[in-house]
């Protein structure tokens, strides 16, 4: 405070009764006519649920990268209009081994001059088309594989529209006759933090106005105005629109009692300020009345694109069709896709808290060779394939751990199981056919080297019997 200057700084307060808070602190000088500090204004806000949902936004879109990292398929975004790539998952990273965020998409996916004629940029962003997945079949020459590429135009953190593309290789299960099919997930959005002002009132005519005593700079930048040219005035004339969102009556109150008073989130407007305005009111010793408010509107703007990212990225969780379910350390479901909870006839609520084996394999405990429980044991990935009698199905489930990247512990698993059943099938029909080929072979060739033995009697005989032999042999022993 020897500086004059106000101080704000955002602590954990932990206590041995209570949850660990988040506490916001701000300290204000007070000073006389002459400047000198005469006291401190030390105001305290409880920041503990915007706390929480700042970390729980956090793990939402790590667990939505990780996602991305862990799925088989090849991601990408781009900028439809300067084909820039603004994100890749780590596997078209390892395929490529060298930069591609911030460089040309047709130049360094495809070696091309000039964007690529297949482009369905054309169709994702039309407008009736916005938002909604666009599949499509390529056979990429460069790799010689094939691909099933689902295309969509999504929201991008800083409110663009960009270019989302998952591309599944399908080269093997093609060959087999059996195309999978994926669909797609897409990422969420930041918000920003917000500064506070101070207003000091004297209360006139016992409470019926309040006169400007003091206004910092804090207040000067949230509501746009000069200090000098509000001081002296009743509030309800310079911010006419007090009385509106209540706030006029929150002053009457604790000038009245003496009682503090938070005056929750409200939106303030008048013919030149528009903006969302959270207060804490209370009284000074003095008889004055203190508002300390924080323009909000940045943060309300950020829960709107908050909401609308969770929005998108739960569709895109939705839409794909692998079974993908995120889990604790006890196989405990913490979240799963729709798809995951269709194959028991159940909404995803219900089954958050359950035991995944229980579902998949209808026992009392992980199975022996359940993939989950090696990346339990090693922190990497595993695989396996198996007949899972409880559905009748053939799966091919991988476990990936999620990290923290702070403390580098792994805090959570995503599982994708796929459902293979018809690849099994078709795998089985090939391999029966193989074996009937070979059968077959074997018998025709002792055929013909019955034959061939046959035929040298018969020459043998002519020899004895002085006649030319019936059959040419040369070259057979």
């Amino acid at each position: 405070m020897e500086s004059g200057e106000t101080r704000t700084a955002t602590v954990p307060y932990p206590s041995d009764v209570e949850p660990e808070r988040w506490l916001t602190l701000s300290s204000f000088p007070i000073k006389d006519a002459a400047g000198n500090i005469t006291g401190v204004i030390e105001y305290v806000r409880d920041i503990t649920e915007q706390k929480k949902n700042e970390d729980a936004l956090e793990f939402e879109r790590k667990q939505m990268l990780s996602i991305f990292d862990s799925m088989e398929g090849i991601i990408y975004v781009a900028d439809p209009e300067t084909y820039e790539i603004l994100y890749v998952n780590s596997k078209l990273q390892k395929i490529f081994n060298k930069k591609l965020v911030g460089e040309t998409c047709y130049k360094v996916l495809q070696n091309k001059d000039a964007p690529c004629e297949f482009c369905t940029n054309h169709i994702i962003f039309k407008d009736e088309n916005k938002g909604k997945p666009y599949k499509w079949e390529f056979h990429n020459p460069r790799s010689d594989r094939d691909y099933i590429i689902t295309d969509r135009a999504i929201k991008w953190p800083d409110g663009r529209d960009v270019r989302f593309e998952l591309a599944v290789d399908i080269t093997e299960t093609k060959q087999a006759g059996n195309i999978l099919k994926l669909n797609e997930e897409r990422y969420r959005s930041l918000f920003e933090n917000m500064s506070s002002g101070v207003a000091v009132y004297e209360a006139v005519d016992n409470g019926n106005d309040f006169i400007f005593k003091d206004f910092n700079k804090a207040g000067e930048k949230i509501d746009g105005v000069k200090r000098k040219d509000i001081i002296g005035k009743p509030v309800t004339e310079a911010f006419p629109g007090v009385k509106e969102i209540g706030l006029f009556d929150v002053f009457q109150r604790v000038f009245k009692t003496g009682k503090s008073e938070h005056h929750p989130i409200s939106l303030y407007k008048d013919d030149k300020i528009i903006g969302w305005r959270e207060n804490y009111v209370y009284k000074l010793p003095s008889g004055e009345i203190v508002a300390i408010y924080t323009d909000v509107t940045e943060k309300k703007k950020a829960e709107e694109k908050l909401k609308a990212a969770d929005k998108e990225w739960n569709l895109t969780f939705n839409a794909i069709s692998d079974l993908i379910s995120v889990q604790d350390k006890n196989f405990n479901l913490i979240k799963v896709n729709e798809t995951y909870a269709k194959m028991f006839d159940k909404e995803p609520d219900e089954l958050i808290g359950k035991h995944c084996y229980e579902l998949v394999h209808g026992t009392k405990e992980p199975i022996p060779d359940c993939p989950y429980r090696k990346t339990l044991e090693t922190n990497k990935p595993s695989s396996t394939e198996f007949f899972e009698p409880h559905l009748g199905i053939h799966l091919g489930v991988t476990a990936y751990p999620i990290y923290d990247d702070e403390k580098g512990e792994v805090y959570r698993y995503v599982i994708i199981a796929k459902n293979i059943t018809e690849r099994k099938k078709i795998e089985e029909t090939l391999k029966q056919k193989l074996d009937d080929l070979e059968a077959f072979h074997d018998a025709a060739v002792d055929r013909e080297l019955k034959m061939i033995e046959y035929e040298k009697e018969i020459n043998k005989l002519c020899e004895k019997l002085g006649e030319k032999p019936r059959y040419n042999l040369a070259g057979l022993s």
